[in-house]
């Protein structure tokens, strides 16, 4: 495609190309039915089964000069038959690992004039509800998109945070400072396709638990005896959440309502003196002198159904610098029957 471009009494011939570009997601972080489940990335030991997306979000932003502009937002309906299993062979970490790439055309007009443009993304299982329309009359600026929240007021989207995907915007291509979600277009020649990686906005939060075996059982003072039975995470984040900045999620303290996790009850006769339980969560940090890096995630626990209740809270550090939302994990190690005499703890990992 050949246009001209007007400059005083000139004209100067831009070619203009379409260049196609993939929604893609790590596979081991997804699963599809009658397809061999996958463990999350870095995960030794539990398989897990996601869903795939049927609701995409893209924004396009272009820098004619005077800053940076979007200039369409899309929204796109998927299925489960618009993903295909594929190696992915772009220029990020994962080169040479499984994807499922989004099979459904998706195009952005380049020039060979040196126009630099971006491209972010929410993928999602359920349809969303973001802080402004979805539309560039409400998102003009870059300053607008990276600001974009969604909407976390509904049950159903809480429910299904692990199943929402996007752009991380601070991911950078190795080796160079450019951007993640943005690339240049000094020649169109030089693009065939360009495939956009998405990861999880939610983290995996991973809790073990282990009774001494010599405090399992005690014949002598049954009351010594230590069972685990009830363990719940509580409060757990349901604000608005950043779209592109899944790590910059700040509360002035530590939310006092939420959500609430079960992870063990007193029915759970096989998980009373070990086990392991994960959820996911979105991660927050707080204003609270101290604690700016660290995730306030709060428990609940009893043993042998005292009606004693033991509430931790466990801080865990969170690296605001990574593109990634972090894989959190924590150990309970319990000896003895827990107290109410002492019901609240601060643990910091």
């Amino acid at each position: 495609m050949v246009l001209f471009a007007g400059i005083g009494c000139s004209r100067e011939e831009v070619t203009m190309a379409e260049m196609p570009f993939s929604l893609c997601l790590p596979a081991n972080e997804v699963y599809v039915p009658n397809r061999a489940p996958r463990r999350v990335v870095g995960d030794p030991g539990t398989t897990e089964q996601f869903a795939l997306p049927t609701h995409a979000y893209i924004i396009l932003l272009r820098d004619l000069g005077a800053g940076w502009e979007v200039y369409r937002c899309i929204e796109e309906t998927l299925t489960e038959d618009d993903w295909t299993f594929e190696t992915y062979n772009g220029i990020y970490e994962t080169q040479g690992n499984p994807i499922y790439r989004c099979t459904k055309r998706l195009e952005i007009l380049l020039d060979d004039k040196g126009i630099e443009q971006r491209v972010y993304a929410v993928a999602s299982s359920i349809p969303l509800t973001f802080s402004k329309s979805f539309s560039t009359s409400s998102i003009s600026t870059l300053d607008d998109v990276l600001g974009l929240k969604i909407n976390m007021s509904a049950k159903a989207t809480r429910a299904a945070v692990a199943n929402i995907y996007s752009t991380p915007y601070n991911y950078s291509r190795p080796g160079t400072s450019s951007y993640y979600c943005s690339f240049i277009s000094p020649k169109v020649a030089s693009h065939a396709s360009m495939d956009l990686l998405l990861y999880h906005i939610a983290s995996k939060v991973d809790i073990n638990w282990f009774v001494e075996k010599n405090k399992r059982i005690n014949k002598d003072d049954p009351d010594a005896a230590v069972r685990l039975t009830t363990m719940k995470a509580c409060n757990l984040y349901s604000q608005e959440i950043f779209c592109f900045k899944p790590l910059e999620n700040v509360a002035p303290s530590v939310v006092t309502a939420g959500d609430t996790v079960e992870l063990v009850r007193p029915s759970d006769e096989g998980l009373w003196w070990e086990g392991r339980s994960y959820f996911y969560t979105i991660p927050y940090t707080t204003e609270e002198s101290g604690k700016e890096s660290y995730f306030p995630l709060q428990m609940l626990m009893e043993t042998n159904e005292s009606g004693n209740e033991y509430k931790p809270t466990i801080y865990m550090q969170i690296d605001k610098t990574s593109p990634f939302t972090p894989w959190l994990r924590a150990n309970f190690n319990l000896s003895a029957p827990l107290s109410a005499e002492t019901p609240t703890k601060t643990v910091n990992y």
